[in-house]
């Protein structure tokens, strides 16, 4: 029921819609909550592990690494330099924006 607005809104993007792909992407965190919460209402229903059971384990395991990579790209949407650190000093992978050289040995 999400994940159709979901796409659709992706698609919508390819038309230069910031706003869409800002809603798609709330919408597509919505379909991995609500899928979480189902599995984990599977994983601890009363009775013995079984092999689904712990399929269901690393399954909401993975949904909560995607939900949050969402979560992060809309607040930076939203904030832009959110997660740069320090207003003066910005890490690009393994190089200082600032110093030029890298930061690791």
């Amino acid at each position: 029921m999400l994940a159709g607005p979901a796409l659709t809104l992706r698609g919508a993007y390819l038309n230069d819609s910031a706003e869409a792909l800002l809603w798609s992407w709330v919408l597509s965190a919505a379909v991995f909550l609500v899928t979480m919460l189902r599995l984990l209402q599977e994983v601890f229903a009363p009775g013995g592990v079984s092999r689904d059971s712990l399929f269901g384990c690393v399954t909401v395991y993975i949904l909560i690494d995607l939900f949050w990579c969402y979560l992060y790209a809309i607040i930076e949407e939203l904030s832009p330099g959110a997660f740069t650190g320090s207003r003066g000093h910005q890490n690009v992978g393994m190089y200082s924006v600032d110093a030029k050289r890298p930061l690791l040995p």
